[in-house]
């Protein structure tokens, strides 16, 4: 024990005064090469804007910070405004930074373990009836985002899937759609020569009615080329401008959320085209398997626990079902 003591304190001597900032800025470096770039930039962001300055006014070495000091920070930044999901993702930076001081005995133990979260907020997703679908797709013919919206409603894609669709995915002859590509953004636009999960690479059928679209666009486009000549930019990309340049995913968000307003249907969020696209294929009596190949989920789990929710409609099945099964007969 004496000899394990002596080697402790002796590590402990070394690093004694490295403070938690010092040790956040290693965390980040080591990080930046491990991830991708747009999560290590959501890591910097929180950074820049929460936790650094929260530390910089402790101004104590790593040591000497308690499970008290770390709740603080999320107490006071949970009574600020910030969700629990948004704390959860703050918390990973916290320790991890504070687990490389523990492999590397500059702390006796974690004191982020010690710590209570708050209760995670369960974001339950809306989704448009096939009626008000309908309406946004004929509010939308002259859109420039029509090809995201179709895309989303159709094949159920996420938006980075949306962007990063190409043509030389689309097979007419078969009748197929690849999803291979993303396209995402934090501070950085990144194209990614693969999708969220192993599982997000899919093929999908091409039905008519996209089919129609996307020739016709295709052809479009063609002629935009032809028009403008090197004034093209020709990126391959499914979802772009007159001129060939690709949409960027705030402009897609944006753009969709001003354009519900306009057309004074319910606000939704542009990735619940997807869950709509979900919760119609269920509602329709499409197996929980079926739509989490679709969708291009991990987990069936997920499927059955985003998805499945009852429509009006279903309730009203659901309630007639058993109003004939526990019925009396009449006398």
């Amino acid at each position: 024990m004496r000899e394990i003591i002596i080697e402790h304190e002796a590590r402990q001597t070394v690093e004694s005064n490295a403070t938690f900032l010092t040790l956040l800025d290693e965390w980040l470096e080591r990080k930046k090469s491990a991830i991708r770039l747009n999560s290590w930039e959501s890591y910097k962001y929180y950074c820049d804007k929460h936790i650094i300055p929260y530390f910089e006014k402790i101004d104590l070495p790593i040591r000497e910070i308690t499970p008290r000091h770390i709740q603080r920070y999320i107490d006071t930044h949970y009574k600020g405004g910030l969700s629990a999901n948004t704390l959860k993702k703050h918390m990973a930076v916290v320790h991890g930074v504070m687990q490389d001081a523990l492999r590397f005995n500059i702390i006796p133990y974690d004191p982020s373990e010690r710590v209570t979260l708050p209760k995670l907020e369960r974001h339950r997703g809306k989704a448009y009836t096939v009626e008000q679908a309908k309406e946004l797709l004929q509010a939308t013919q002259d859109e420039p985002i029509r090809p995201a919206i179709m895309l989303g409603l159709f094949l159920g894609l996420r938006r980075s899937e949306v962007l990063g669709l190409r043509w030389q995915d689309v097979d007419f002859k078969s009748d197929t759609v690849k999803i291979r590509n993303t396209v995402v953004k934090m501070k950085t636009l990144i194209e990614h020569e693969k999708t969220k999960s192993s599982a997000s690479k899919r093929d999908l059928h091409l039905m008519p009615e996209l089919k129609k679209y996307l020739v016709a666009l295709k052809a479009q486009q063609a002629e935009y080329k032809r028009l403008m000549g090197q004034g093209y930019h020709d990126n391959g990309h499914v979802c772009v401008w007159q001129d060939g340049t690709a949409f960027l995913p705030d402009y897609i968000s944006h753009r969709f959320t001003a354009l519900l307003k306009k057309c004074d249907l319910p606000p939704i969020r542009f990735h619940e085209l997807r869950h709509t696209a979900g919760s119609i294929l269920i509602d329709k009596g499409i197996s929980a398997k079926q739509v989490q190949e679709y969708l291009g989920h991990e987990q069936i789990s997920t499927t059955l626990d985003i998805y499945t929710h009852l429509t009006t409609e279903g309730k009203k099945q659901a309630a007639s079902v058993l109003d004939d099964v526990l019925k009396l007969d009449a006398c």
